[in-house]
């Protein structure tokens, strides 16, 4: 007798399936090609993202029979976060793809905002009532970060750390 099968539909694993998978395929798939057009012998990725480019980059190299290699080099997110413009600041904190997406508390927020949590305060002291909300709220997120953006202090010491950064100073 046939046992009966409970099935289940996972909308985010159909997504990526259906819909990412093959962007990246074809990302990929150009990169692997544009590769072997400049004579490259190795392509490498980024942690954490880059793990799948590369899982990708393998399987076409390898259905392919190239000799082009792939390796997997380590980025913390935060050195590839440091924005550049006061453009890419904005969209940091607003898009949908920006930092806030999965932050669920205020010292996560503070930690985004690459800043002390004292020093922020100081500079934005509208942000010190948030020190006690649910960030997993949109609302609140949007609210903090456009508490944020509003700061023209905030913003220069965001671009005085970042001419640190580069410097190697503290």
């Amino acid at each position: 007798m046939r046992e009966r099968c409970e099935m289940s539909f996972n909308e985010k694993k159909y997504f990526a399936y259906a819909y990412l998978g093959p962007a990246l395929v074809c990302y990929v798939n150009w990169a692997v090609k544009d590769a072997v057009k400049r004579k490259y012998r190795t392509l490498y990725f980024i942690t954490r993202d880059g793990i799948f480019l590369q899982q990708i980059a393998d399987a076409i190299i390898k259905a392919r029979g190239l000799s082009l290699k792939t390796k997997l080099i380590y980025g913390s997110r935060k050195a590839w976060r440091i924005p550049r413009t006061d453009e890419e600041i904005t969209a940091n904190f607003t898009s949908v793809m920006g930092t806030l997406g999965g932050i669920r508390n205020f010292d996560e927020f503070v930690n985004v905002s690459m800043l002390p949590c004292e020093e922020l305060i100081d500079l934005v002291p509208a942000l010190k009532p948030f020190k006690d909300y649910d960030f997993s709220e949109t609302t609140i997120r949007q609210a903090a970060s456009a508490a944020l953006l509003k700061s023209d202090r905030y913003v220069a010491r965001l671009h005085e750390t970042q001419k640190n950064q580069i410097r190697g100073l503290p």
